[in-house]
């Protein structure tokens, strides 16, 4: 059985991404952090219990992403790639899941610039910036942004809040 996982080791490394008990050196076949240091079965038995609790917490990742009524957004922040975007953005820009991966961040901006910028310089708020739906309408937002690596390239997480102008004054839109 441990030959199987072995041989399957790197299909296991991309579903495990960036868990934190599975990491490239393969720690379960030297005796898993954690598992007994016992039989391969034991072994077995631990890490399939560790990869029911990584499904468990990426689900519950997954319910917040696709519920929270914020925007949010993950871009690629070297080539402001947009790498995910969750419902709440995609109904703000008017745009399919499909459609906005893959897009640059540059292609939502009415300021790219000035969005450029923000990501070069890892910016972590900006009060006001406006940004392009599909129809070609502009819009407020504010946005609030945090910066880490991912296996070797760096990523900016984007809050976006879309904002409302009345006279002239800009508020935060409430749902």
């Amino acid at each position: 059985m441990i030959s199987l996982i072995k041989k399957h080791w790197e299909e296991l490394k991309k579903l495990s991404i960036s868990c934190s008990f599975l990491k490239d050196d393969a720690p379960f076949i030297k005796g898993t952090r954690g598992c007994p240091k016992k039989s391969d079965a034991d072994k077995i038995v631990c890490l399939l219990k560790k990869i029911q609790c990584y499904q468990k917490q990426l689900r519950m990742y997954k319910e917040f992403w696709d519920n929270i009524g914020s925007a949010l957004v993950l871009v690629n922040a070297e080539t402001e790639e947009i790498l995910d975007a969750n419902p709440a953005a995609c109904a703000m820009y008017g745009y399919s899941k499909e459609e906005i991966l893959g897009k640059s961040i540059l292609d939502f901006s009415a300021e790219k610039y000035c969005t450029k910028t923000t990501i070069q310089e890892r910016v972590k708020h900006v009060d006001l910036r406006w940004h392009v739906k599909k129809d070609g309408g502009k819009f407020p937002v504010s946005a609030d942004m945090t910066y880490f690596n991912d296996q070797g390239y760096e990523v900016c997480a984007v809050v976006l809040k879309e904002l409302v102008v009345i006279q002239d004054e800009v508020f935060e839109k409430v749902l």
